[in-house]
């Protein structure tokens, strides 16, 4: 063709692709869409590992709270990107919850802490919804300022947030 021609319109100006195998997400475990979020977290330059303990979980190192918008923008960026969604929790789940956290306040009082008596179930699953969870959570409820790094350290480590 010179210059000036008209491109032939016989000719496919568009590159052949072969079609691919296609994943769907719904058929990824638990385990590799966490994967796929740790590594797109980790392509953006946070240092999150996956859980040495749930190989569902990751582990998100404390951060400055002017990076927690920018951290979560970047979760919900590699969710997109990925075809990733969270699952609502069923009502399994949300009572399984708070059945959790009233382990956590026994393992607490066994500790010599006392935190006041949950919610009734029924108020827990009513709040659930709103984020709320009943207003209620044991580690919310210990005061914290007045605890040594020893008395915080030994509290995490018997009494691990659920």
């Amino acid at each position: 063709m010179t210059t000036g021609d008209a491109p032939d319109s016989s000719i496919a100006t568009e590159p052949t692709v072969e079609p691919t195998q296609t994943i769907r997400v719904t058929d990824l475990s638990q385990e590799e869409r966490t994967n796929l979020l740790a590594t797109c977290l980790q392509e953006r330059g946070w240092p999150v590992e996956l859980d040495e303990k749930d190989p569902s979980a990751i582990d998100v190192p404390d951060l400055p709270i002017e990076q927690e918008l920018i951290f979560l923008d970047d979760v919900r960026t590699c969710m997109e990107e990925n075809g990733l969604q969270i699952a609502e929790p069923t009502r399994q789940d949300v009572v399984g919850g708070d059945h959790a956290l009233v382990e956590l306040k026994s393992c607490l009082a066994g500790l010599g802490y006392e935190v006041p008596d949950p919610p009734s179930l029924d108020a827990y699953l009513d709040a659930y919804p709103s984020g709320d969870a009943g207003g209620w959570h044991p580690y919310a409820l210990l005061e914290w300022g007045q605890l040594t790094q020893q008395e915080q350290d030994l509290i995490q480590e018997e009494c691990p947030q659920p």
